[in-house]
């Protein structure tokens, strides 16, 4: 999927042809390796790092996550997904690694659509397992506390919204409150598509609660010519 290869066959998605990325969200100093289908597709991922987007069949296909150090399979990050036509996935590997039962994939689709002219857009996915998990809202300081997406749950990812670009400065808290963690600043740029994970674990100094930022429909690794 990009991270620790060296692909260079990038370009657009093919009609027919689906793409999936993934990115490791499990706040550790635990390095994965993912295996698609028995084929390793990226090696020694790093908490945060998100994988380019690869270009792969339609079809169920069985994902593996390997701690790369230990080369042990962590079965609770191993599944079979079913990828639909023309469609873009983003896998959110999540969990607290001290917490087997928590660990899981999280697969949300990514929209299509392009931002208005002169406008960004932005989703938000609420990732940070075992943090305000009944739910949360967020809201954007640099525009008098605007509430921005309201209640989501752990696991559960918001539709995209227009913004005007330039920076985002998110509070996520405790849905109804005002009083949560951040600011976190997201830039935005003009007609570009983001995605705002939040990430992290609660009361932690080591790996505090924060902001994962994707661009989303970036070009594709293409593996099958």
């Amino acid at each position: 999927m990009g991270v620790g290869h060296s692909y260079q066959n990038y370009g657009k998605c093919r009609n027919g042809m689906s793409r999936v990325r993934l990115i490791h969200n499990i706040a550790s100093d635990i390095e994965v390796n993912v295996k698609l289908d028995g084929m390793i597709r990226a090696r020694d991922v790093k908490y945060k790092d998100v994988s380019d987007y690869l270009e792969i069949n339609p079809g169920k296909h069985n994902i593996r996550i390997f701690n790369a150090k230990t080369k042990e399979c962590i079965s609770q990050l191993s599944t079979t997904v079913t990828i639909c036509r023309n469609k873009t996935y983003t896998v959110i590997v999540s969990g607290v690694i001290t917490d087997l039962e928590s660990l899981k994939l999280l697969t949300i689709v990514d929209d299509k659509m392009n931002p208005s002219e002169g406008k960004a857009m932005v989703r938000f996915v609420h990732a940070a397992s075992g943090t305000f998990e009944d739910g949360v809202d967020v809201y954007n300081r640099s525009n008098g506390d605007d509430l921005v997406f309201q209640d989501y749950k752990y696991g559960y990812a918001s539709k995209y919204i227009e913004v005007d670009p330039g920076v985002l400065s998110l509070i996520v808290a405790p849905t109804g409150s005002l009083d949560g963690v951040g600011p976190f600043p997201v830039e935005t740029k003009e007609n570009k598509i983001y995605t705002i994970i939040a990430s992290g674990l609660f009361d932690s100094e080591e790996y505090p609660v924060t902001a994962i930022v994707t661009m989303d429909k970036a070009m594709c690794i293409c593996l099958y010519d």
